[in-house]
C-alpha cells in the first residue's frame, strides 16, 4: 500500500488577540480579533463591529486619496454639447456608425458613438453609462 506524505499546516487557532486592521466590509480601519495565525502573522481576522471575517489587511490600506469620479451623466452631457445640432440617427443592428455620430436607441435613449471597435461593434456613451453595441449586421 502506497502512503502519501502528509503536509504540515502552519495555520493554528489563535487566542482572541485584538489588533487594528482595515475591514473589507465596513471599508474603514477597525478593531479586529485574530481568528487564525499563519507563520507569526495574523492571516484571518474578525471585525468587532460588523462581525465580518476576512484576511488581514493593513489599517493604512487605502493608499492616497481616491480619484474623483466624474458622473456618467455629466460626462454624457459634456460629450453631447458640441453635437446638439447633429441629426439623431435611429439605432438599428444593420446600421453603420462613425465616431461622434449621435444615435437614438429605443432602450437607452440618446447616445454618442465614441469608438468604432470593428465593423460589427461600436462603443456608445449614454446617459446611464457606456455600452458596447452591435452594428453593420446583415438583415435577414
Amino acid at each position: 500500500m502506497i502512503t502519501r506524505p502528509t503536509i504540515a499546516r502552519t495555520v493554528t487557532r489563535a487566542p482572541a488577540k485584538e489588533l487594528l486592521a482595515f475591514c473589507k466590509k465596513c471599508k474603514v480601519p477597525r478593531s479586529h480579533l485574530i481568528v487564525t495565525l499563519k507563520s507569526e502573522k495574523s492571516s484571518r481576522v474578525q471585525c468587532k463591529i460588523c462581525g465580518g471575517e476576512h484576511r488581514f489587511v493593513s489599517p493604512d490600506f487605502p493608499k492616497g486619496p481616491a480619484r474623483p469620479k466624474q458622473k456618467k451623466e455629466a460626462f454624457w452631457e459634456e460629450l453631447l454639447k458640441p453635437l446638439t445640432a447633429k441629426i439623431k440617427i435611429p439605432y438599428t443592428l444593420s446600421g453603420r456608425y462613425r465616431g461622434n455620430d449621435v444615435i437614438e436607441h429605443p432602450t437607452f435613449g440618446v447616445g454618442i458613438v465614441t469608438q468604432v471597435l470593428s465593423r460589427e461593434k461600436v462603443l456608445v456613451v449614454f446617459k446611464e453609462g457606456e455600452k458596447l453595441l452591435a452594428s453593420g449586421r446583415p438583415t435577414l
